[in-house]
Formats: C-alpha cells, sequence, structure tokens
C-alpha cells in the first residue's frame, strides 16, 4: 500500500504542463459557437451570419468573400446583407473587423463567418476577449474549414 501510495505522490510531484493557448482558444470558440447554435435552434429559425474578409489585394479579398459564402450556403446559414472584408494595411487597423463585431452585436446577425484565426489580427488575450464579447451576446465567430484554406500543399 505504502508503495502505491508513493508512487501516486511522485507522479503528483511532476510539474504539469499548461495548456497550449491555442487550443484554450480554439475550445473557447467552441463553446461560443455551440451555445449561439444552439440559442438559435431553440427558437426555431435559421441561423444568420456575416462575413468578414481580409486579404493582400481585392482579387484575393473577392476569392475569400466567394468562399466564405459557398460555405454560408453549404451550412445552410442565412446570409444577411451586409459583409465587411478589407485589404492589409500597415498599421493593422482593421476597422471593418469592428465594423463586423458592431453588426452582430446590435442583432443584425448570430454570427461572423472568417477564413481562419488568422484574420483577426490580434493578441492572444485581444481574441479571448473578443470570444467572451460574443459570448455575452449569444453570437459567435465561425472559420471555414481548413480543407478550404490550402495553399502550396499545406493544409
Amino acid at each position: 500500500m505504502i508503495d502505491y501510495l508513493d508512487e501516486i505522490l511522485t507522479e503528483l510531484d511532476e510539474p504539469r504542463s499548461l495548456p497550449d493557448p491555442w487550443m484554450r482558444l480554439a475550445a473557447l470558440r467552441r463553446t461560443v459557437y455551440e451555445t449561439a447554435i444552439d440559442g438559435v435552434a431553440e427558437r426555431n429559425r435559421q441561423v444568420r451570419v456575416t462575413t468578414y474578409a481580409l486579404a493582400n489585394d481585392d482579387a484575393s479579398l473577392k476569392r475569400q468573400r466567394d468562399e466564405l459564402m459557398a460555405h454560408v450556403k453549404g451550412m445552410g446559414w442565412q446570409s444577411t446583407s451586409q459583409h465587411f472584408g478589407e485589404t492589409l494595411s500597415i498599421t493593422g487597423a482593421q476597422p471593418a473587423l469592428t465594423s463586423a463585431f458592431q453588426y452582430v452585436g446590435c442583432g443584425f446577425a448570430d454570427g461572423i463567418l472568417v477564413p481562419g484565426r488568422n484574420s483577426i489580427r490580434c493578441s492572444h488575450l485581444g481574441y479571448e476577449k473578443m470570444l467572451y464579447w460574443l459570448q455575452n451576446r449569444y453570437t459567435f465567430i465561425a472559420f471555414l474549414p481548413m480543407l478550404r484554406h490550402r495553399t502550396a500543399g499545406r493544409v
């Protein structure tokens, strides 16, 4: 019995690794998403989404918008009349993203569909605050599935 307890205590003394911030935030985003989707389902209506795209140039922006709209249609969601997008700026400011959040916050959409986390240019802490802001309004942010982002043979 003492050997068994000694073994358990030895395991407990080993330092635990901290959760990876990407994984933790991905789990939080999934929770925010599921809560918002469940809320829409309880009201027996279709999910309404707006889109946000961030790209290097206008051609890439159009391509991203087309991918986003195809995903909205494929999910059976309702697309709102307003969509947001911008090209990269030197300052890193994203006024169109702010507008998308305001749009959702006003209740015009249940969520924002974006190409991926890299479209949201902020720290992990800033992103976490965004997720909690969305959660408090029963809204969400969703990313395109990674398979849609194939570039140069990478997924």
